[in-house]
């Protein structure tokens, strides 16, 4: 009796502790005869809320519980200049992954918003990519920048990267755990909880592949040596990622099968690794680039450290310090022309070769 006592109360536990945490999601918002339909998972049961609009014709969503003001919803988004002025000061976070807290931390830490989430920054937030899977917490995140970026006028920029990617494209990305249940309540690939006729489908569909800020790139990968002889025009390279995200037809395959590969932008790792798939890559190399391009430094995401640095003698920086592993990580400040990392504990320290 005592044993069976003892196996039932384990199996207690283990309910507990994993299915709560994969019984809450949303609110997804899918755009059906053009009203915003708002789908939220509540203790695993399926809401559905068509919401109306208000006196000036907008369309409000409360994401978060009421603790932030309510976002407007947006129907359509307009792509990015590729080129920008340098504002005077940048701060750059790679790769949330889902987690929620340590992207608040960083935030609340460099002062780009308030306990409301309310925007306050006197400069520019780019995000590098990656804002989605791994964590149990990107539907969250997603809405906490989406929120930002309506209040921004501009100064926050989101940037793809290869999940975001993986989800967008026509490949089916299937996803376990929390996200795993949410398809099968809703009866939907991971894929349509971003499709088309969704807000932050559309929203993320409108994201730049490239930013250039004067003399600094900012690029989720990195820019091989293939593509550098492939592309002159970084402008056509958003060109041609937002035309294939928005239905064009006639976009050639050669495009698509080498921006979405190894060594496109997404993609490439050769500034860190050596692997024969990789483009190669060394300082001599990377000045080439950086000629053609006119810049005097790339930075990235994706390929993960534990800190922020520079790689390639000071021609690369690397900016994935962690947020992946749901744990506390670092953000770039870029100011008066020089680069420093931001620590969750509001500690800022230049950065040097």
């Amino acid at each position: 009796m005592r044993k069976l006592r003892k196996n039932i109360f384990l199996a207690f536990i283990l309910i507990a502790v994993s299915y709560p945490l994969w019984s809450d999601d949303g609110p997804y918002v899918f755009w059906e005869n053009n009203l915003p339909v708002a789908v939220t998972i509540r203790d695993s049961q399926v809401f559905r809320d068509t919401l109306s609009a208000d006196n000036r014709g907008e369309f409000l969503l409360d994401w978060s519980n009421g603790k932030a003001k309510p976002v407007v919803l947006k129907k359509e988004f307009t792509q990015s200049p590729t080129n920008q002025p340098k504002p005077a000061r940048i701060l750059a976070i790679s790769d949330i992954h889902g987690n929620f807290d340590g992207t608040v931390e960083l935030l609340l830490t460099a002062g780009v918003m308030d306990k409301n989430y309310n925007w306050i920054y006197d400069g520019c937030l780019i995000i590098l990519g990656d804002v989605l899977d791994r964590g149990d917490y990107t539907t969250e995140c997603l809405w906490l920048l989406y929120s930002l970026y309506t209040q921004a006028e501009g100064k926050l920029i989101p940037i793809l990267g290869n999940h975001e990617n993986m989800t967008l494209g026509k490949r089916i990305h299937n996803m376990d755990g929390k996200y795993g249940l949410t398809r099968k309540l809703l009866n939907m690939s991971y894929n349509e909880l971003y499709g088309e006729n969704t807000l932050l489908g559309r929203w993320i569909r409108s994201w730049q592949a490239l930013l250039k800020l004067d003399d600094l790139l900012f690029v989720h990968g990195g820019i091989s040596t293939g593509f550098a002889q492939k592309y002159e025009d970084l402008d056509q390279v958003n060109t041609i990622v937002w035309d294939y995200y928005h239905g064009k037809e006639d976009l050639l395959e050669t495009d698509l099968d080498f921006l979405f590969r190894t060594n496109g932008p997404f993609w490439y790792r050769g500034y860190f690794y050596s692997e024969e798939k990789w483009d190669t890559a060394s300082p001599e190399i990377i000045d080439g680039i950086l000629s053609e391009y006119s810049l005097k430094n790339i930075i990235v995401g994706h390929t993960t450290y534990e800190n922020i640095h520079y790689a390639q003698e000071g021609r690369i920086i690397a900016i994935d310090a962690g947020l992946k592993y749901q744990e506390s990580g670092e953000a770039l400040l870029i100011q008066d022309n020089s680069f420093f990392v931001l620590a969750p504990d509001g500690n800022i320290t230049e950065l040097k070769p």
